[in-house]
């Protein structure tokens, strides 16, 4: 049995004598027990810490004694040195009951971390906690030491929150965890400007922790070493717990929705039977139950309206410059396209579809393919000018959703609008438009518009505004969230506190209450009977921690993951919220190990499992919400990543020889992110083709930037620096929608790498970009 788990043991056989030797007395002998297994450097039930780092969201604290320098003058060293390692023994043990991390001990200082190794959601609230019980205890130490009682400790306390470096440091044959980041240079400073007695916080930190809290101000301080002020305050008191308890998503029943589904099941009702379309926005943050909404509507239509057709397209972040990619998703679905499908299999099953709703115009495969990606064989369709291409894919859409509303009422499902390129919303709209007499329901899912958002008030003002109803969703109320944790957890009830806590935590998101359900589970505090279905509760809820907010639950999560599963988790954010066994083996060379190590990722609700996909006998999956994609991902160090995407890149580009141009600017995302800047060049460049070509704009214009920047990225060249200016009149040829100061800065760059390179007619044409652009402006105002 190792050091860590004879600790362990030993520390729950004392808690469990509680009852006979008093709460005290266990306390004051498990303490030390408790600081030496921190000392230890292991994290319990979590995964060990990444060889390469990783970055984390910490609260640091610098705890600094002050006196025994005083103290020195007038005792014996030996009887000091005792003195100061019992009173750190003594702050050091509440620290780490707190789950704090011992870093170091700099002489009279204490450096504790707060959700290092192991992710906190509510590290901030522990470490505020930490150092209002240490000061304390350092009163009632002085009390206890006759030596102290005229010339008592002080102790003087920084804390400050952000995102840091963590991993081993120092020389290759000797290195410890720590962690690195201007987070910690300010809690440091912190402590040095900090009065004895008081405890100075960073603003970050005092956002973190909220209302819990009392704090007086003390304004903007000038810190050494930096040239801007920081805002500080000193913590006074804490007027509520700040404890909070991990949780976990799992599955749920729909509660609290009543009134939003039967909107819906009326709008479907009227669409059938008045033969007329409407168009319905669900708009919720993150988590708030926009996917279970209407994946409940789609089990009521499915069972009680069975001639319906449902159809779904969802939006992925970096899909947001690709050409109708949110149609191409729903067109993707209908036909059943998975992972690399061949272009001619594509077309084969497209045709299919087209023949059994009696549509024989070859004009329309035509303009579905090219919205697939797939270039047609006839040269005059190929021909096409850019403007005409995209009005035959909204008329050939048009006329299949038309066909298909003839037969049966159709609903047009769109995820995580929000991440929609504007193609997709500028073709949504034309199509409410020319369906209105049709038996169509559109249904949008999005997040909030913000108002920073430039892209999220496109969405609003040219599609969500148009709506025929707005379904909002809020916060569940506290009987709805009852009810939830009465279908998570049947006979929960029984214990009305560990209800209420659940409830309180879950601040009414259901993912949060699934979250805190699902963790409580995995730490066997909530026990579930297999037979029955019922729970109990083997312990105090409150003795685990409920993060605050689903970014703080995911953290924590993936950090309670083994290592190999923590790191295919990782790898497979890089690829994407949808990712591919096959590619996911080759970068984490997990061998046969990686099939189950997938499968617990899916026990535990990260990830789901689509299906077979249709390439090399490969597997598809993706993560089960998006926020589990973006956490994993943000834990990774920069240098992991780019590694990382350059071999994403390279696999697809191996694989996907004959879908270049459909997968360019994918290709080019991941290029870019790898830093292979010829690639992502040359993909961004012909994904800027692909998207002039059917007019997508302001797609077309995105991709030619990116390309010029990655020209850019690399050594001046002269064959690189004319490329860049041919890109740069590209972009400002399709810039149309683009505001000046957009487009300005482009061409001027452009214009003078074509002065350095002395090329006159560069110059001219470049000058001529500028002026034809800037009249376009002008006129389209007057006119």
């Amino acid at each position: 049995m190792s050091e860590r788990e004879d600790l362990l043991a030993a520390i729950r056989a004392i808690e469990a004598q509680k009852d006979i030797l008093g709460a005290a007395a266990v306390e004051s002998t498990v303490a030390p027990l408790r600081a030496r297994l921190a000392s230890l450097g292991d994290t319990p039930a979590a995964s060990a810490p990444s060889p390469e780092g990783e970055r984390k969201q910490v609260t640091v604290m610098f705890a600094d004694l002050s006196g025994f320098t005083t103290l020195s003058e007038t005792a014996d060293a030996e009887d000091v040195r005792n003195l100061v390692n019992s009173c750190f023994e003594r702050l050091g043990s509440i620290a780490t009951r707190m789950g704090g991390y011992i870093d170091k001990f700099i002489g009279d200082e204490l450096m504790v971390l707060f959700g290092a190794p192991r992710s906190l959601e509510d590290h901030a609230s522990r470490a505020l906690l930490a150092a209002l019980e240490m000061r304390d205890a350092l009163v009632v130490f002085n009390g206890e030491h006759a030596v102290l009682r005229s010339k008592p400790l002080g102790m003087h306390f920084g804390i400050n929150s952000g995102l840091v470096i963590a991993g081993g440091m120092g020389l290759e044959a000797k290195r410890e965890y720590t962690v690195m980041g201007d987070p910690v240079n300010v809690a440091a400073r912190l402590a040095a400007q900090a009065p004895t007695g008081s405890i100075f916080v960073g603003a970050d930190t005092r956002r973190l922790v909220g209302p819990g809290f009392e704090f007086d101000e003390r304004g903007a301080l000038t810190l050494e070493g930096r040239a801007q002020q920081v805002d500080v305050f000193e913590l006074t008191a804490v007027t509520e717990t700040a404890q909070t308890t991990r949780h976990r998503q799992a599955p749920t029943a729909l509660v609290g929705r009543s009134d939003e589904l039967r909107t819906l099941q009326d709008m479907f009702d009227s669409v059938a039977a008045e033969s007329r379309s409407c168009s319905v926005a669900i708009v919720g943050p993150a988590g708030i139950g926009k996917s279970r909404l209407f994946e409940e509507f789609r089990t009521w239509a499915t069972a009680d309206r069975p001639d319906a057709v449902l159809r779904v397209g969802a939006a992925l972040p970096h899909t947001s410059t690709t050409p109708y990619h949110l149609v191409a998703d729903l067109i993707r679905g209908a036909l059943d396209v998975r992972g690399l499908d061949a272009h001619s299999e594509i077309r084969s099953r497209l045709d299919d579809r087209l023949r059994d709703l009696n549509i024989d115009d070859a004009a329309t495969g035509d303009a579905l393919a090219t919205v697939l990606g797939i270039e047609s064989d006839n040269a005059a369709a190929a021909d096409i000018a850019p403007r005409a291409r995209r009005a035959r894919i909204t008329t050939a859409i048009v006329t299949v959703v038309r066909a298909m509303a003839k037969r049966s009422p159709v609903v047009l499902a769109f995820e995580d609008l929000h991440w929609a390129d504007i193609q997709s919303i500028e073709l949504l709209k034309d199509l409410s438009g020319q369906l209105k007499e049709s038996r169509v329901l559109f249904l949008t899912l999005t997040r909030p518009i913000t108002d920073d958002d430039v892209k999220a008030r496109e969405v609003e003002a040219q599609l969500l505004s148009a709506a025929t109803a707005r379904i909002v969703l809020e916060e569940l109320g506290s009987e709805s969230c009852v009810e939830l944790v009465r279908a998570l957890a049947p006979g929960l009830e029984a214990w009305p506190d560990a209800l209420l806590t659940i409830i309180r935590k879950g601040q009414g998101n259901p993912f949060f209450v699934q979250a805190i359900v699902g963790t409580l589970v995995d730490q066997g505090v909530i026990v579930r009977d297999d037979e029955s279905g019922h729970v109990s509760l083997s312990g105090a809820i409150d003795d685990v921690t409920v993060p605050d907010t689903v970014w703080g639950v995911l953290a924590e999560r993936i950090d309670r993951l083994s290592s190999d599963n923590k790191q295919a988790l990782q790898m497979a954010a890089v690829i994407g919220r949808v990712f591919w066994e096959g590619l996911l083996g080759d970068l984490t060379a997990s061998g046969a190990s990686l099939d189950t190590g997938l499968r617990g990722l899916e026990e535990r609700a990260l990830i789901d499992s689509v299906g077979p996909a249709t390439f090399d006998g490969d597997w598809e999956w993706t993560f089960r919400h998006m926020l589990v994609h973006e956490v994993a991902y943000a834990g990774m160090l920069k240098s992991v990543r780019r590694s990382a995407h350059l071999r994403v890149g390279n696999w697809l580009e191996q694989r996907a020889a004959e879908r270049r141009e459909e997968l360019a600017p994918l290709l080019a995302y991941h290029f870019a992110l790898g830093e292979d800047w010829v690639k992502a060049a040359e993909f961004a460049e012909v994904a800027g083709h692909r998207a002039a070509r059917i007019y997508a704009n302001r797609e077309a214009a995105a991709a030619y930037r990116q390309a010029v920047e990655a020209l850019g990225m690399l050594p001046p060249d002269p064959a690189a620096q004319r490329r860049m200016i041919e890109l740069s009149l590209k972009f400002s040829s399709v810039a149309l929608d683009l505001r000046v100061e957009e487009v300005l800065p482009v061409l001027e760059s452009a214009k003078e790498l074509a002065q350095e390179l002395g090329d006159g007619e560069l110059i001219l044409r470049v000058q001529g970009g500028i002026g034809g652009y800037l009249w376009f402006k002008t006129s389209r105002r007057r006119f």
